[in-house]
């Protein structure tokens, strides 16, 4: 019975593999029917058709859609010229389009005109894709070249989306479910590399056009379209061609004023917190898509934070999803040795350190991206509307804040591993309240004993990771920082960056994560070379990372403070984390005191004294088995809390040598800005066009800032920037 059951099967299943076959078959013979019939009636160039093809009562688009094979020639040019007819009645009926499709009653008839008019919105860009190849000098030309076969295509599409019509969102619906993102984004990968900028300065192409179209409809406001799978959105897809905003200026500007970034920047959130990978494949090793993004992301991040509706929760997505971008890069880090300067603590990452295999270009995307100013418009959105209260937050901003601290710690601690330090530090640490807010929040977690709550708000570390972690890896090297930059002055009079009884609070909490990190649960170097490719699903060693950073940053931090507490005494008594195993003392001789018990005039007998003096030695024994843990700290930490008095300086050679660093710091910035300016402007300026004179460009902030007249490159380069602003704005004659 079971093998009748299963003959009858396959029986089953070959006769409807037959039945498919012959409906293919048929199918395919039912189009070439109607081809001959189609251009035996309209001619081979559409010489037949005039504005009453259009409309309902004419075969003319139902047989054109049904037949239409892109790899046709003669279907491509029947559907070119469809186009350009198209264009020409519209034009002739003053852009009347509803009519010509529907006539004068489209809401009885619409079901079948919205089925026209998606089909040949989609069979255009289909028409485009397939010839990419052989039209790539015309995929980015603009409107004016409206005689080329690809804008016509691009056109009739243009015409066919308009917000304007009733079938707006129907057709882009339509185009997103048959993932037309994925076409664009080949045609632009194709196109990109013959475009001419110098051709398009301030022209908007017909591509850019579409898109500016498209990406409006998320589903917001009056828009009824559905959202579709991530892998297939205009954030996977598009998003991840490199230098996206370069070739499509507009475009970035609705991206960023129309809240769309909102709306974007939230889906790839979620992707980030469901670990989806949906990124396309990786174009080339040196674009991978994560990096594409994440300088595409940058680049429009300082627009969007600067609008006056930018939202506190737009903030704290954007820093997760740059977080995890960012993290990515850390296997690939360090191409350029002159990039950054290695210290000796930092991370080893053995003799097996991947390559950087990322585009030079790309890498100066991301890296210029994060400017000061950037970094100023995220703290400014993070923190700047959660209010003080005599010195600590409101109790009901609490929660923002634990999620602000969370956001902000994990997008500079992989900053800080991936960027030199020296570019960003100074703006952090003093146009910004970032150290002032960082101590606020450590000091009450501490004495409240609240850190639990952070750690559940980061998705950056696992859950059951110390909440002091990332608080600490970012708050040490800042506060460092200007550890080293303050004067006397400055530490004692006027306590900044911190007072002294703070200080004190800081040694014990530094202290006792050392105990935790060197002794308790011991860490060691990660390994990033053994970290998987795999960005989105493969857990890198980030726990293990961020604790071996802590215990450097920290350590380094603490070896800090013996240079300025040079006329205190702190006596700290062994913490209970510590089992009491720690003491430390401003008198040093105090330590090298040895009791023997009080010996006095009655102690002559000589087995009392042996006896007592064996009793001594197990029980120093027993003290060195107890502070074991403390040996086990860097020797630093022990030096630092001695505090060992040293001479006061002479103020006007404090201050002199103040100046005398000040100015060589300043002459190093301005030689490091000069060679930066010319790898990205050129020697002669050649890369620079009028949008380099604008406000968002650096380029004449650092050519003032390194300025020398006695400097030959710095005054030709002078000499060209006058050249071209005359070229820019060209005289007025007068007549």
């Amino acid at each position: 019975m079971k093998k009748k059951d299963g003959k009858c099967s396959i029986f089953y299943i070959e006769t409807l593999m037959q039945k498919c076959f012959r409906g293919r078959k048929a199918v395919e013979a039912e189009r070439l029917r109607v081809r001959d019939h189609f251009f035996m009636t309209y001619g081979k160039h559409c010489q037949n058709v005039d504005r009453h093809s259009f409309g309902l009562d004419s075969d003319f688009l139902r047989q054109l859609l049904f037949f239409f094979n892109p790899q046709n020639v003669a279907d491509f040019s029947a559907l070119v010229e469809t186009c350009r007819l198209l264009q020409q009645f519209v034009r002739e009926s003053a852009g009347d389009i509803l009519s010509l499709f529907a006539g004068v009653d489209y809401s009885s008839k619409y079901a079948v005109v919205n089925y026209r008019v998606k089909q040949l919105a989609y069979a255009c860009i289909r028409a485009v894709h397939q010839d990419r190849n052989q039209l790539k000098d015309q995929l980015f030309m603009t409107s004016d070249k409206s005689s080329t076969l690809t804008i016509l295509l691009l056109e009739a599409v243009i015409m066919l989306i308009d917000p304007g019509l009733p079938w707006s969102c129907m057709i882009v619906g339509y185009l997103l479910q048959r993932n037309t993102y994925s076409l664009l984004r080949e045609i632009v990968l194709t196109g990109k590399e013959s475009i001419k900028f110098q051709d398009s300065v301030g022209k908007i192409s017909s591509l850019e056009s579409i898109l500016s179209l498209m990406i409006p409809h998320v589903g917001q406001r009056s828009c009824v379209c559905a959202n579709i799978d991530p892998r297939w959105s205009f954030a996977s897809r598009i998003f991840t061609i490199p230098f996206l905003w370069k070739l499509f200026p507009y475009l970035r500007e609705i991206f960023a004023a129309r809240g769309l970034s909102v709306h974007y920047i939230h889906q790839m959130a979620l992707c980030v917190q469901n670990h989806a990978n949906v990124l396309p494949n990786d174009i080339a090793t040196e674009f991978p898509g994560y990096a594409c993004l994440l300088g595409n992301l940058l680049e429009t991040a300082g627009v969007a934070f600067s609008q006056p509706d930018c939202s506190f929760d737009m903030a704290i997505d954007f820093a997760a999803v740059a977080t995890f971008l960012l993290d990515a890069l850390r296997p690939m880090q360090l191409s350029d040795k002159e990039s950054k300067e290695v210290d000796e603590d930092e991370i080893i990452a053995g003799d097996e350190m991947m390559e950087n295999g990322l585009n030079k270009d790309l890498e100066l995307q991301i890296s210029n991206a994060i400017d000061p100013r950037f970094l100023l418009q995220l703290t400014n959105v993070l923190f700047g509307r959660i209010s003080f209260v005599n010195g600590s937050y409101e109790e009901g901003a609490h929660g923002k804040e634990v999620v602000a601290v969370g956001a902000a710690c994990a997008f500079l601690h992989v900053t800080f591993d991936i960027l030199p330090l020296e570019r960003i530090m100074t703006v952090l640490a003093y146009r910004t309240e970032l150290v002032s807010v960082l101590w606020k929040f450590m000091k009450r977690s501490h004495e409240n004993q609240m850190w639990s709550a952070l750690s559940g708000q980061v998705s950056y570390q696992p859950g059951d990771a110390p909440g002091w972690l990332l608080p600490l890896s970012v708050f040490c090297p800042m506060y460092k920082h200007m550890l080293m930059r303050v004067d006397n002055e400055e530490f004692y009079e006027q306590e900044k960056p911190l007072s002294i009884k703070d200080i004190k609070c800081l040694v014990v909490i530094l202290r006792q994560a050392l105990w935790e990190l060197l002794w308790v649960n011991p860490v060691t170097s990660p390994n990033l070379a053994e970290c998987a490719a795999d960005v989105f699903t493969l857990e890198r060693h980030s726990l293990e990372f961020i604790q071996h950073r802590v215990s450097v940053v920290a350590s380094d931090l603490l070896s800090q403070f013996p240079t300025k507490l040079d006329s205190l005494r702190f006596i700290v008594v062994g913490s209970s984390n510590c089992g009491g195993a720690m003491f430390f003392s401003g008198d040093s001789s105090a330590r090298k005191r040895v009791d023997l018990g009080g010996r006095s005039s009655k102690e002559r007998d000589r087995q009392k004294l042996l006896e007592q003096t064996r009793l001594e030695r197990n029980r120093r024994l027993w003290l060195r088995q107890q502070n074991s843990a403390a040996i086990k700290i860097q020797r630093s930490i022990l030096e630092t809390c001695s505090f060992v008095s040293c001479e006061v300086w002479n103020l006007t050679t404090f201050y002199l040598q103040k100046c005398f660093r000040g100015r060589k710091a300043v002459e190093a910035e301005r030689l490091r800005v000069r060679e930066h300016f010319f790898m990205t402007y050129g020697k002669r300026c050649q890369n620079v066009d009028r949008h380099s004179f604008g406000l968002d460009s650096d380029f004449l902030r650092q050519l003032l800032f390194f300025f020398n007249p006695q400097n030959v490159a710095d005054f030709s380069a002078l000499v060209e920037t006058c050249r071209l602003l005359q070229q820019f704005v060209p005289r007025k004659r007068c007549v």
